[in-house]
């Protein structure tokens, strides 16, 4: 199977101050760590190690988690992320 990159060609949608500013409180809510701050939680999620796994007889692959610490996976189930990873 070839994985192939596409480009995007259509436009963004248009994001207010105030739609971040909800975005970003509500995130904060969520993960009941007030003053976490959007850019934070970016670090901490980006530091999530993913790979892709497939058995020796070859089919199906899976997502795995590779490796986390207690503060990502705190977030990964507070944001109940594995529903967006099929696990």
């Amino acid at each position: 199977m070839k994985f192939q990159f596409r480009r995007f060609s259509g436009t963004f949608p248009t994001i207010s101050y105030y739609q971040i500013t909800t975005l970003t409180r509500y995130l904060e809510w969520k993960c009941k760590y007030p003053g976490f701050g959007l850019k934070r939680l970016v670090e901490e999620l980006g530091g999530i190690r993913l790979a892709l796994v497939q058995g020796k007889t070859g089919g199906k692959v899976d997502l795995v988690v590779v490796e986390m610490d207690a503060k990502q996976v705190s977030l990964f189930s507070l944001l109940d992320l594995g529903k967006f990873m099929g696990m």
